[in-house]
């Protein structure tokens, strides 16, 4: 069974999945740290059957269309043994519920693996040879229809 929740920032969980992220990519901007006080949405930590499967975070950033900040996909890591099992799209969608609920109107993402967010039904903003943004545009739509 597939659990996503809040992450809290002094766990052993969340210290494992930011052990991963560096493990796996090295530094990576706008982690959180435990005694942070956050203006983000909270990480996002994902568990099958109780145990840490991975989890994501946001970043605000620069909006690809002007000058104003706007919320963006920082990270998305899925522990090795768990990819490949729907678990990222599932992440990505409550990320997405989040975002609604941050009041947000929509969600970026800078990644080298378009073919998850457009299959969950992203639209591409800009690509190069190996790299695009991607948007979600959160409309009413969806509003009323949330992820669960």
């Amino acid at each position: 069974m597939i659990e996503i929740r809040n992450a809290d920032l002094c766990s052993k969980d969340y210290r494992e999945f930011k052990r991963c992220i560096l493990e796996e990519w090295g530094e990576v901007n706008q982690l959180p740290e435990c005694d942070e006080v956050l203006t983000l949405p909270s990480p996002l930590l994902v568990f099958e059957d109780k145990h840490l499967a991975g989890g994501l975070t946001f970043i605000d950033y620069m909006s690809p269309y002007n000058s104003s900040i706007a919320l963006w996909i920082n990270t998305v890591y899925i522990i090795k043994l768990n990819r490949g099992m729907g678990i990222a799209s599932q992440l990505i969608n409550k990320a997405t519920k989040v975002t609604m609920d941050y009041g947000a109107s929509e969600l970026f993402v800078y990644t080298n693996k378009k073919g998850l967010y457009l299959k969950i039904g992203w639209q591409i903003v800009s690509e190069d040879e190996e790299n695009c943004v991607l948007r979600n545009s959160l409309t009413i739509n969806q509003k009323n229809n949330p992820i669960q």
